[in-house]
């Protein structure tokens, strides 16, 4: 291997790769001691500390490919040493797990390519970045009317890695304006209450996240893999209109009437009602686990989008939480087994409105906000209320 300082001597060359060899050793026994701790930690004290010698030895590695960053030998031990880090840490810190897993992937494949020649590398380098690219394009040209061959080229090549970068989002969430978040809210009814409660993903005020706010991009992302939708060029079937008007007319829930009916109604497409399915019989099973008393009895989703304030309402000093920000689609009720209890439910892919109406307070002067939520109506319970 040449060597990572021009002009240094055979025998400072020969030092600095004995040093930089010794740390990554170090490093990796160090991670290895912290897996073999975690494996059998039984107290707080001992996760800290397992985690604490699997960061270490990570940072010792980092150290020695600093020292020297073309040496595969040092890459390959450093790998090694991120591999056992992620033993390191608990089975449910999947952010921690996953970074160092992913560090553990990339130090491995830095140490392939530099066993390669010269050439060779510049070639696989370049095949990666032109592999990533065309992902971006596929990701670019998605949005429906979606040509064949870009869906050809996301199921069965792309898609993993879009999914990781989590670039399928962000280059069309970005272009040309940013749109709407969508939430999660899950209502799941038990057999020991008769209110439902909530659950809703992400939620910045129940949830506490890192720093830099990876964990809630990453239950954000979750969202994002239910907002897929059928593509409906003349906008809801006809048959989806008969049953809303009987869910107005015996139900009593309105349209929203802030909307076009046919904006009010969005029907996920065959992947997302896959992913709800299952997120419904994760939930359940999760519930069960947490409280083992209990027995679900069934769980409504809502893929709500919390619309953005318009100029006038930032400049109005309008709460950009306010209730009426939020458009709940109702995605389905569920069984504990995730299966979709009644296909053909009035409220089926169709707007809960919650409305916000304002009146003049006679005594005050100063203008009253009133809002009658229908969620409450459909749900049985309030999802602003706290639980």
């Amino acid at each position: 291997m040449s060597s990572g300082r021009i002009g240094a001597s055979d025998v400072e060359i020969t030092a600095e790769l004995t040093g930089a060899s010794r740390r990554a050793q170090f490093g990796l026994g160090c991670a290895l001691l912290g897996a073999a701790v975690q494996l059998v930690a039984f107290s707080a004290l001992t996760t800290a500390a397992a985690i604490t010698l699997g960061v270490v030895g990570v940072i010792l590695s980092g150290l020695a490919i600093v020292r020297r960053p073309n040496d595969s030998r040092i890459l390959g031990l450093a790998a090694l040493t991120a591999l056992a880090a992620v033993f390191s840490a608990r089975a449910d810190w999947g952010s921690v797990r996953m970074m160092l897993a992913v560090q553990a992937a990339v130090a491995g494949v830095a140490a392939i390519l530099f066993l390669l020649s010269s050439t060779a590398r510049k070639v696989a380098v370049s095949a990666l970045l032109l592999f990533h690219f065309c992902g971006v394009l596929s990701a670019i040209t998605s949005p429906p009317p979606t040509p064949w061959l870009t869906s050809q080229f996301w199921v069965r090549i792309f898609r993993p890695h879009l999914e990781f970068c989590y670039s399928n989002n962000a280059y069309q969430f970005y272009s040309p304006e940013p749109g709407p978040a969508n939430l999660l809210w899950f209502c799941v009814q038990t057999d020991d209450s008769p209110t439902p409660y909530w659950i809703k993903i992400p939620d910045t005020k129940t949830e506490v996240y890192d720093p830099l706010g990876v964990e809630y991009y990453r239950r954000l992302s979750i969202t994002e893999r239910a907002n897929g939708n059928e593509y409906l060029p003349n906008g809801p079937p006809a048959e989806a209109y008969v049953r809303r008007n009987h869910a107005i007319a015996n139900a009593g829930i309105p349209m929203h009437p802030e909307a076009a009916p046919a904006m009010q109604f969005r029907m996920p497409d065959e992947n997302s009602r896959q992913f709800l399915a299952s997120y419904a019989r994760h939930l359940a099973k999760t519930e069960v686990e947490r409280r083992p008393s209990i027995q679900i009895k069934s769980i409504k989703i809502y893929l709500t989008q919390h619309r953005l304030l318009s100029q006038k309402q930032y400049a109005d000093y309008e709460d950009p939480y306010d209730k009426s920000s939020y458009l709940p689609f109702f995605v389905g009720e569920y069984d504990s087994d995730g299966k979709l209890i009644n296909p053909f439910d009035p409220m089926l892919f169709w707007v809960v409105p919650i409305i916000k109406t304002k009146s003049m307070d006679p005594i005050t002067g100063k203008e009253v906000a009133h809002y009658r939520n229908y969620m409450i109506d459909h749900a049985g319970s309030d999802p602003f209320e706290a639980p």
